[in-house]
């Protein structure tokens, strides 16, 4: 399905006790949303990212690649294993 025929208004038809409690939701986005442009950032230079890099902030730190080899610790304790999956009890019925 694209993603316009998705998103199209009446694929949100709600009714009911889920209608008031997502109306109740959206309003408070809203007036959320309100409350944040009474802020006044005249003076507040745009940011690419909220935090400023350091020379210690670790937070920004370079990727590095690690090799994580724990599959065979990870399947031992499984019930039952098949490399590199194992099996578990289903919870969800159909």
């Amino acid at each position: 399905m694209p993603t316009t025929a998705a998103c199209t208004p009446d694929t949100f038809v709600f009714d009911g006790e889920r209608r008031l409690v997502y109306r109740g939701q959206l309003d408070d986005i809203l007036t959320y949303i309100d409350k944040l442009n009474e802020v006044d950032t005249s003076g507040v230079e745009p940011m690419a990212q909220v935090l400023v890099a350091s020379t210690n902030d670790s937070s920004l730190r370079d990727d590095v690649v690690v090799r994580a080899d724990v599959i065979t610790e990870v399947l031992a304790g499984a019930p039952d294993p098949e490399a590199p999956y194992f099996r578990v009890p289903r919870v969800i019925e159909k």
